[in-house]
């Protein structure tokens, strides 16, 4: 079975560990309290036991290690694709925004005849 968390051998029966994949160690170890840390990325071979969980995903040892190995993904066609067509459509909104805020202001003057000074006054004696 595949050991999927990093953690802390509490109890059991026999248990041996592979961990080839992840130490480049070619024979199993026995985890005892003497040697109780069972890492995440490696194969329980034999026994049984209970571990006291410490870290999962990418805070496991393993998940360290594949992060520093992947390192940072460069963008895909798609996502580059995408982050232009999301630029644009901000662009656009942006765009219609103002449109939109001329012809409403434009109109508020016609409505209102024009610019008074003293309804820019009342709003700040307000």
């Amino acid at each position: 079975a595949r050991v999927l968390a990093d953690g802390v051998y509490i109890e059991g029966h026999d248990l041996v560990a592979d961990e080839a994949s992840l130490t480049g160690e070619s024979e199993p170890v026995r985890k005892n309290a003497r040697k109780p840390f069972c890492r995440s990325g490696t194969q329980a071979t034999e026994g049984e036991g209970k571990v006291l969980v410490l870290a999962v995903g990418e805070r496991s040892e393993w998940g360290e290690t594949m992060s520093k190995v992947m390192g940072e993904s460069e963008d895909t066609p798609l996502q580059e694709k995408l982050e232009v067509l999301a630029t644009n459509i901000g662009k656009i909104g942006f765009g219609v925004a103002v449109v939109c805020f001329v012809v409403l202001f434009a109109s508020w003057l016609i409505i209102n005849k024009g610019w008074k000074d003293s309804e820019s006054t009342a709003v700040l004696d307000y």
